[in-house]
């Protein structure tokens, strides 16, 4: 059974007459391979689209993987330094409580990422905290860091 091509009659006519065509997009190229009735080779351009889309999708997902982590390290470089001048100016013990906790999990795991600090918390404390709970923390730790270097926040 023959299937009529959605297309232009002039790249048809080019291929009736033997010369070159050119189809660049990928569904019009498998619906080309459809029409002229090559199975075998319509399989074969499918498999390659379909494993070339697969391992797109996993080089994004590591993409986007890797640009958390950098996102994670930079955050925790950022709050241990925001912790190291509050303990220059001497001020880790007039912390609250809360605060406290935050900077001794912090000092103990600085890799760690906020989804990570929070379960330590939790398992330290017995209190649930959610990530923004913590960067609401790390946020109060930061503007007590730029009051101690007696400069503002840009």
């Amino acid at each position: 059974m023959k299937q009529k091509l959605d297309y232009d009659s002039g790249p048809l006519l080019a291929a009736l007459r033997g010369d070159n065509i050119r189809l660049e997009q990928a569904e019009k190229i498998a619906d080309f391979i459809r029409c002229i009735g090559a199975d075998r080779c319509l399989m074969e351009f499918e498999d390659a689209r379909i494993s070339r889309d697969f391992a797109n999708s996993v080089t994004r997902l590591a993409n986007v993987d890797m640009a958390n982590d950098y996102k994670s390290m930079k955050a925790a470089n950022a709050q241990l330094e925001d912790i190291r001048i509050l303990e220059e100016a001497g001020l880790i013990e007039k912390l609250d409580e809360k605060l406290k906790d935050v900077v001794m999990l912090r000092l103990a795991d600085p890799e760690a990422s906020l989804n990570e600090l929070a379960k330590l918390y939790q398992a330290k404390t017995g209190i649930v905290v959610s990530k923004s709970g913590l960067k609401h923390r790390f946020v109060k730790i930061h503007d007590l860091a730029v009051k101690a270097e007696g400069k503002t926040d840009e």
